[in-house]
């Protein structure tokens, strides 16, 4: 939230004090309309306030609005902005009683308690949206201690942002190729044995291109995938590989990619199965 919202909502607290103990002291009959004016002046103040922090895009009440939770948050400013105009009805002059004192310094302190827990309600509420607004990948999600759901792939959610885990094309390539090992996001190290199953028309002379990059798609290492059964069919074969590298020397993530082999050269028989990799 700016600073300057949070000097303009301290003063619109401060003067709904002092029309509180203007109104309950109430001494002569013209402080109880300086305390009505009171109340008028900070009802204005608090609405146009109320509506210049809700049209921040970045803003935390802006966001609890947009979750129903926006006009619950603020109740209890609400509450010091009205208490001045409801006590200010009184119309005689009354003498203050020690009870009244009593009554006094209970709704002070009600008022006191109401607004320090609002404060610290949008200070954590803002914390904790500081806390999201720099998570912005799944792994970032986790390392945050935020709950995982247990589906495939998984999902990560940092109070109302869902982060799914990249598993690159998995799913969309399934009923082509299937890889059983190295999983999707698995640390990986040299060499690497890759096996899984593929259909025939994924081979051309038993073998199929197998590919290992960087986190920047260049290449570190690259081999052959070999069928492990007779690949001259369309069901699925078996196949393994075997691929040396070199760590990468920066960052720690890359893909393993499984080529469709394609000895016309045409582009449209090109595939690839991609699967992120992590190195350790």
């Amino acid at each position: 939230m700016q600073i300057i919202s949070w000097l303009i909502l301290a003063i619109i607290i401060i003067i709904a004090l002092i029309g509180i103990t203007i109104a309950i002291t109430n001494k002569e009959k013209r402080d109880i309309y300086m305390a009505v004016t009171i109340g008028i002046i900070v009802l204005l103040f608090a609405v146009g306030v109320f509506f210049f922090i809700t049209t921040k895009e970045d803003n935390i009440v802006k966001k609890a609005i947009d979750d129903d939770s926006g006009i619950v948050s603020f109740v209890p400013i609400w509450i010091a902005v009205f208490i001045p105009l409801l006590v200010a009805r009184r119309k005689k002059k009354e003498p203050l009683t020690p009870e009244k004192k009593r009554v006094m310094f209970i709704l002070l302190g009600l008022v006191f308690a109401a607004v320090l827990g609002t404060f610290l309600m949008i200070f954590v509420s803002e914390k904790n949206m500081e806390k999201t607004s720099q998570i912005t990948s799944f792994q970032e999600c986790i390392d945050a201690g935020y709950p995982v759901m247990e589906s495939y792939p998984r999902q990560c959610r940092a109070d109302n942002t869902t982060f799914v885990e990249n598993i690159g094309n998995e799913l969309e390539k399934t009923d082509l190729i299937r890889v059983d090992c190295p999983r999707p996001n698995q640390i990986v190290q040299s060499p690497l044995i890759v096996r899984g199953e593929a259909r025939g028309t994924w081979f051309f002379e038993a073998v199929f291109p197998i590919i290992l990059t960087d986190w920047d798609g260049r290449i570190i290492g690259e081999g052959y995938a070999t069928a492990k059964e007779n690949w001259m069919t369309e069901d699925f074969v078996p196949f393994e590989g075997i691929l040396n590298f070199t760590k990468p020397s920066y960052k720690n993530n890359g893909a393993l990619i499984l080529r469709k082999d394609n000895p016309s050269g045409l582009p449209e028989y090109d595939d690839a199965l991609e699967i992120p990799v992590l190195f350790k």
